[in-house]
């Protein structure tokens, strides 16, 4: 019998088991109702080997110790007991989130709400230490957040499982504490600690609420552990140049490795935060003169005031949300969430790269139903037809519509060569369905049958039809690299626009620099919501329509921190479905097979971090790695030894910078950056000079490569149909005016030698077109490779260093990503590496190569839908 059902029929007179919420080291949490009191509580559940070790006697005398505890901010233990071998204690459900969801979300939190966070747990401390217990446990995790309040859970079970086990403990492979957290003297075995480990642990929690990451990171706990006997924690005004002077050194004050060196106590902790919040940041070294203050601050009061009348919502934008609460809790990808028109189900899309099926699941609890048999394909998006009975959803690169709760599903929309379908939506009258394919919008009657073009705009998808049928809302540009597959989009401008429905010239109604996605309609067609980066994580806005389909005033800003990944609302606008998307991608390496293909099973990691990384490259002298992560908040630039050690960071600027090529005698880094609003080409000295503008247009420049010499610099434009521009420097420095070498182009890769430019010959990222090679002075284009209904996609060409081989990146139709390789001359290509396990997938286009290896991100992505009432209409 399973865990969860002896503990179903263990507890069936007082508890009834509803789910699994999670795992832990030392315990399994289970969503349970009390049948007593009827109330929902949290049961955790020890882990058996774990159990057997410490006894059920000994353990629970330990346990109700943490019992008598009675403070706001300690999650307080409401029973425990052993049943059939389990051993088990009971807590209040927490319908909130914890510290740990809300950083794996945001990373970073502003210092007002990280200090609150730090003072609730602190004083939830100094209440328990004055009873005479140690937490033992600080971390995120053991941080719950509900209506503005921090508690702290779990006080007194490692307390517990300490005494109770003894040494015995290391008989189960576990250990006490979290080595991110964990004081030096509890990583020694110091079974004797007091009050000033836990103000060690709380110091990097907080610490990691501003940095992004904790003080102490590595790849397993023997290499953290190391590290927190060796090292120093980074000051945090060097990674977060925002925080007080006062505030690090509070903070390394808490983390000092001897626990004299430490606040006596949680509380002195707080009180040297209060006063370090008033030490402002040390400020730029700029001198102004007064009569340059005044003109600012009058030009200040002038701006507030213009964008105050701005910015002020004409009629209320009639969307505040309530509670809300997770509809999925499962690991893995549960995205695309669409509410039913009566609010009473969702449908969503589960499973991975390989294979995303759509279900049904009601709001309030139920089964969950799956809408398809087809268990091989990815069926992403689903839409609700106006009545309720059926689900339209994109799969196999076209559209199909099936009944709502389940049944055959038919297609609609079929595939296309050269493109699939990026979105999909019902008319009003649920007769038609409007589609974005490439650039083009269309629409098609819902029997199938010949499409009617609508508009045309820079790669649509997201796209949402208005309830009172004038006007269909699309997201233009913010593509995924490659598909077929379930798109997140990322954090590149994208805009907003609106297309007549009986055809028409497109109205821009949003416009970057931010991502600005998801857009979806009130049910008076007044109002567009969507979600946006405008102002940090990803949050719902809203902006008013006048009635000829054009922005009337500035969009409102109706969340705070939601970092939603995608938005449905039902059709009476009481609920709303959102999905929370968390991603992680670090470099890893693989040597180019010379026989029979491999998988990734040997591939040897290279960073480690909390962080996503798009694009790399490596250097011409084939010693280091250069990259883009998000490790600090915004994408920087970093290299990293070839064979893995420290990075170091590169840039540091507000804007994103991003796919970076090191020049070839290493003193300066080509990439792009976001710095205008649109992806303009950049070139930094390391030697500390300024920053150079290659370009300056809103032309969509990106990826650049240097030429061997140095002086030249290829890149993608992405404005209208993709080219491949190059730009070179002349005596005098100065950077010419791009020309234009292959068009259509997308990403390509210029040999070592500078004679030569491979590139994909497609109109978007996501097209399959063919291989191609041209004179890096331009010229007629020679096919290398053609992809067809069998032959690989291609996608990222690199050259090897002799230039006879031509290496590139596949997703196949079954979802897995590959590498091939193709002679430079033509022919077949050959199969090298297959990424076999559909959870370890690298599905961003871009890779780098040496020629001995192959360096690439593998991605961990989870994903949760949440339903939360609205409030205000």
């Amino acid at each position: 019998m399973t865990t969860p059902d002896r503990l179903s029929s263990a507890l069936a007179d007082r508890y009834r088991i509803e789910r699994e919420l999670g795992q832990g080291g030392m315990a399994t949490v289970y969503l349970a109702h009390d049948l007593k009191l009827d109330r929902d509580v949290a049961i955790k559940v020890l882990r058996p080997e774990l159990g057997a070790v410490l006894g059920a006697e000994r353990f629970l005398a330990e346990i109700k110790i943490s019992a008598r505890l009675d403070h706001p901010h300690i999650l307080t233990l409401i029973d425990s007991g052993a049943s059939d071998g389990l051993l088990y204690y009971v807590l209040p459900y927490v319908r909130g989130e914890s510290l740990r969801a809300k950083l794996d979300r945001e990373a970073q939190l502003g210092l007002d709400e990280a200090l609150q966070i730090t003072k609730h747990v602190a004083s939830a401390l100094d209440y328990a230490h004055r009873q005479g217990l140690v937490h033992r446990d600080i971390k995120p995790e053991n941080i719950l957040l509900q209506e503005g309040e921090a508690m702290l859970a779990d006080f007194g079970i490692a307390l517990a499982v300490s005494e109770a086990g003894a040494g015995r403990l290391t008989e189960t492979g576990l250990s006490l504490g979290t080595p991110q957290y964990m004081s030096p003297e509890q990583a020694t075995g110091n079974r004797h600690l007091d009050g000033r480990s836990d103000v060690y642990s709380l110091g990097a929690v907080l610490y990691e609420m501003l940095a992004g990451e904790p003080p102490v990171t590595g790849p397993n706990a023997q290499a953290m552990i190391a590290k927190l006997m060796t090292e120093r924690p980074t000051g945090l005004r060097v990674v977060r140049d925002t925080v007080p002077v006062g505030v690090e050194v509070a903070v390394a004050k808490a983390l000092a490795k001897t626990p004299a060196d430490r606040f006596a106590s949680a509380g002195a902790f707080v009180a040297a935060l209060d006063v370090g919040t008033t030490q402002a940041p040390t400020p730029a070294r700029r001198a102004y003169s007064p009569l340059q203050l005044l003109a600012g601050a009058a030009l200040v009061g002038v701006v507030v005031f213009a964008a105050w009348r701005v910015a002020r919502p004409p009629d209320t934008p009639g969307l505040a949300l309530g509670r809300s609460e997770a509809l999925t809790t499962d690991p893995g990808l549960e995205i695309d969430p669409a509410i039913s028109p009566d609010g009473r189900l969702v449908a969503y899309s589960a499973g991975n790269s390989t294979r995303m099926r759509l279900y049904v699941r009601p709001v309030g609890g139920g089964r969950t139903i799956p809408l398809s048999d087809d268990s091989s394909s990815v069926e992403t998006q689903a839409r609700w037809a106006p009545d309720g009975e059926s689900l339209l959803f994109l799969t196999h690169g076209g559209v199909s519509v099936a009944p709502a709760l389940g049944g055959s599903s038919r297609p609609v929309v079929g595939p296309s060569t050269t493109h699939g379908v990026a979105a999909a939506a019902w008319s009003p009258d649920g007769q038609e369905i409007v589609f974005a394919r490439g650039d083009s919008l269309q629409v098609i009657p819902r029997s199938g049958g010949t499409a009617r073009f609508l508009g045309t705009g820079p790669g649509l998808h997201s796209c949402s039809w208005a309830p009172v049928g004038r006007w269909i809302a699309c997201v233009s540009g913010n593509r995924a690299f490659i598909t077929p597959g379930p798109s997140f989009g990322n954090i590149s401008p994208s805009g907003i626009v609106i297309i007549p429905a009986e055809g028409g010239e497109q109205i821009q109604l949003v416009e970057g620099p931010a991502a600005n996605l998801s857009p979806i309609w009130s049910s008076d067609g007044k109002w567009v919501y969507f979600l946006s980066t405008r102002d940090g994580p990803s949050d719902v806005y809203g902006i008013a329509l006048t009635s000829t389909g054009t922005a009337r005033g500035e969009p409102v800003r109706l969340t705070t921190g939601l970092g939603a990944s995608a938005i449905s609302l039902a059709a009476g606008g009481g609920r709303l479905t959102y999905s929370v998307y968390t991603a992680q991608a670090n470099l890893w390496s693989l040597p180019i097979p010379t026989g029979a293909p491999t998988t990734i099973d040997a591939a040897t990691q290279i960073t480690f971090g909390r962080q996503v990384i798009e694009s790399m490259r490596v250097s011409r002298d084939g010693q280091w790695l250069v990259y883009d992560s998000d490790l600090r908040g915004n994408a920087d630039i970093y290299r990293v030894p070839v064979a893995g050690g420290t990075p170091e960071q590169l840039t540091s600027e507000p804007a994103n910078e991003f796919a970076p090529d090191l020049s070839p005698d290493g003193r300066a880094v080509a990439y792009h950056s976001f710095r205008t609003g649109t992806r303009d080409i950049e070139v930094k000295p390391l030697d500390g000079g300024p920053v150079e503008r290659v370009t300056d247009t809103p032309e969509q420049e990106s990826y650049p490569v240097w030429s061997p010499d140095g002086r030249s610099l290829i890149f993608l434009n992405q404005a209208r149909r993709f080219a491949i521009n190059v730009v070179r420097r002349g005596v005098d420095g100065r950077w010419s005016a791009p020309t234009v070498i292959a068009q259509p182009a997308s990403l390509a890769d210029l040999a070592r030698d500078g004679n030569w430019v491979v590139f994909i010959g497609a109109t978007t990222f996501d097209a399959p077109g063919p291989i191609m090679v041209i004179p890096d002075t331009g010229g007629t284009p020679r096919q290398v490779f053609q992809p067809g209904p069998t032959a690989p996609l291609a996608f990222g060409p690199r050259w090897s260093p002799d230039g006879r081989t031509i290496y590139f990146k596949s997703m196949g139709r079954d979802g897995l990503v590959s590498f091939w390789s193709v002679d430079v001359a033509g022919g077949t290509p050959r199969l090298l590496v297959v990424f076999a396990d559909p959870d370890r997938q690298s599905s961003r286009a871009d890779f780098a190569t040496d020629g001995r290896r192959f360096f690439f991100a593998i991605e961990d992505r989870q994903s949760d839908i949440f339903v939360a009432e609205v409030v205000r209409r």
